[in-house]
């Protein structure tokens, strides 16, 4: 796998590697979503993992309104509703937390004990800067 390729960086690889990579890790949340990098990536059958899916705490993406609202709605945070979107979009995340509780709290965006709508899943791309 490679990690923070861009399209070109891609090409170029695809270009002269005998085994070329199966996995891109990239940085993919609400705020900063790559949807043409993402695009090019299944046209090409390569896998994706979302790298800092909840923007390291910054951007105030976790305050972000739409978030919080998704998460009322379900009975979780607003984190977990990001790892879930990604989840349905196909795109493993990876999260780090030094914290159990959060760990725990990540992992269970992943139990499949939630499912977001199809217009809970479309606010969410609207976030998209």
């Amino acid at each position: 796998g490679v990690s923070n390729f861009t399209r070109r960086h891609l090409k170029d690889i695809f270009s002269f590697c005998h085994d070329p990579p199966v996995v891109l890790q990239l940085e993919v949340h609400p705020y900063f979503q790559q949807t043409e990098l993402i695009e090019y990536c299944r046209d090409e059958g390569l896998q994706l993992m979302a790298q800092s899916p909840l923007a390291n705490g910054q951007l105030g993406l976790l305050n972000n309104k739409v978030l919080a609202q998704i998460a009322l709605a379900h009975g979780r945070t607003p984190a977990q509703v990001v790892l879930r979107w990604l989840l349905q979009l196909g795109i493993p995340p990876v999260a780090f937390s030094t914290s159990p509780e959060r760990l725990r709290e990540n992992l269970s965006a992943a139990d499949g004990s939630f499912t977001l709508t199809e217009d809970e899943m479309s606010q969410i791309s609207f976030l998209d800067r």
